[in-house]
C-alpha cells in the first residue's frame, strides 16, 4: 500500500509539472497550433431520431465561412430526421439513409461518400 501511494504521488507530481509547463507554453504571445487550415473539409453528422436539433445543427454548419461538405447520414430514424435535413435545401448538404447500424455504422457510410481528405465527424 506505501509502495502504490508512492506511486500514486509521483505520477500526480509529475502531471502537475507538466500541466504548468504546458499552460506556459500556451499563453506565450504568438503561440500557434501550426498553419490555419484552409482547405475544405467533408463534415459528417450522423443522426438518429434528431428531428428537433438537425435544423439548428445543419444552418449552423452551413453558415461556416470556411468551405464544408456537410453529409448527414440517417441512421435508421424513425421521426422525420431525413426529410427536416432535406427540406432545408441548404448547399453543400448531402443526405444519406441507412437502416439502423449504429453510429460507428453511420460514420463509416458518411466517410465513404466524402469527398474531401480532411473529415471532421
Amino acid at each position: 500500500l506505501t509502495v502504490v501511494g508512492f506511486l500514486v504521488l509521483g505520477r500526480f507530481t509529475v502531471l502537475l509539472a507538466l500541466a504548468r509547463r504546458h499552460a506556459r507554453v500556451r499563453r506565450k504571445t504568438g503561440f500557434s497550433w501550426g498553419p490555419a487550415v484552409t482547405e475544405p473539409v467533408s463534415v459528417i453528422v450522423p443522426a438518429y431520431n434528431e428531428s428537433a436539433c438537425i435544423a439548428d445543427t445543419l444552418r449552423s454548419l452551413a453558415a461556416s465561412d470556411h468551405p464544408v461538405e456537410i453529409i448527414v447520414v440517417d441512421d435508421g430514424s424513425t421521426d422525420d430526421t431525413a426529410e427536416i435535413a432535406r427540406s432545408l435545401e441548404l448547399p453543400g448538404v448531402t443526405v444519406l439513409c441507412q437502416r439502423n447500424l449504429g453510429k460507428s455504422s453511420a460514420l463509416n457510410t458518411g466517410i465513404a461518400h466524402a469527398g474531401h481528405e480532411l473529415i471532421v465527424m
